[in-house]
């Protein structure tokens, strides 16, 4: 399942959300299809290749716990080591662009974008991390 969320004038809005199959959506977006349809062509004419081995990262994150995931990678000492502004600041003038976070997890750059640019797509498979979004969205907007 892939579901994707749009953060646009500091409103989070859900986009689609594949396990519901919204076509109407698909239908108004050409690129989506075009899209899905290199996708679906292209791993039906490759050839199988061995399954290299789990990483570290990605074996933490099968065996993990939801709030363990949600406690890693909203960590303050995250922002030592990845530096966040620094990257932001890396993707250049924001204003009137949209911005898509893919893997957005927890929105750890989604949030920090949304106030740079003119929207963020934050996209994510685990709809538990997109749920984890709109909730930290609407506690943001209770606290004004």
């Amino acid at each position: 399942m892939i579901g994707t969320l749009e953060i646009e004038d500091g409103r989070l809005r859900r986009l689609w959300n594949t396990s519901r199959g919204n076509i109407e959506f698909m239908t108004k977006q050409p690129l989506s299809i075009l899209t899905l349809a290199f996708v679906a062509f292209t791993s039906l004419h490759t050839e199988p290749t061995a399954t290299p081995p789990e990483s570290a990262a990605n074996r933490f994150i099968h065996q993990a716990d939801f709030d363990t995931l949600v406690a890693h990678f909203e960590d303050p000492s995250r922002a030592e080591w990845q530096k966040p502004d620094a990257v932001i600041a890396s993707l250049g003038p924001l204003d009137g662009k949209t911005v898509a976070d893919i893997g957005t997890g927890t929105g750890y750059f989604a949030f920090p974008i949304a106030k740079k640019a003119a929207k963020v797509i934050a996209i994510d498979i685990d709809q538990r991390f997109l749920d984890y979004i709109r909730h930290k969205k609407t506690d943001a907007e209770n606290r004004r």
